[in-house]
């Protein structure tokens, strides 16, 4: 039998053992952080997804919105801003800034949708749109926020914002 005596001391016999129970330690080790890292993996793509039943009432509200600022009803395109988040601006004042964004852009052409993005937060779910819109004299920009609060408060426009070299 062949003996190996270093620092470690032991015959290679043994230090194969304690190698191999060594390897087999580690191998439950790397199973468990992958166990760990995908749980963590899964749980934050959760995070952010959206029952579907609520996308259909997201675009309809948006779809309605820009439809009813192509038909100049703007007066009617704020009737699905919020009451609640009346700190920034009144339905009114919103009508308003609408007529003035009119004024400067000219009438609004085309839009099109270019993104979702949901955020979960204590109270509710924000569901932040992206648009990409033409009008008669210039191009924008837009975001639209919508707002679905967990008690159960219908779907609103909280946040309207509109990004144009016609509009500086």
């Amino acid at each position: 039998q062949l003996s190996y005596t270093g620092k470690r001391g032991g015959s290679i016999k043994e230090r194969c053992d304690r190698e191999q129970l060594l390897m087999g330690s580690n191998m439950i080790i790397l199973s468990r952080n992958i166990r760990f890292v995908a749980t963590i993996i899964f749980l934050l793509s959760i995070g952010g997804c959206a029952p579907a039943d609520e996308d259909p009432v997201i675009k309809e509200i948006a779809e309605n919105f820009y439809q009813q600022i192509q038909e100049k009803a703007f007066a009617q395109a704020t009737a699905a801003f919020s009451e609640k988040s009346s700190a920034a601006r009144s339905r009114d004042e919103w009508r308003d800034y609408l007529v003035k964004i009119n004024q400067n852009l000219g009438d609004l052409k085309s839009y099109t949708h270019k993104n979702l993005e949901i955020s979960t937060v204590y109270s509710g779910r924000f569901y932040i749109l992206d648009f990409k819109t033409s009008y008669a004299k210039h191009e924008a920009s837009e975001t639209l926020t919508l707002f679905k609060s967990l008690d159960d408060d219908p779907v609103a426009i909280v946040s309207y914002k509109i990004s144009s070299k016609g509009l500086r």
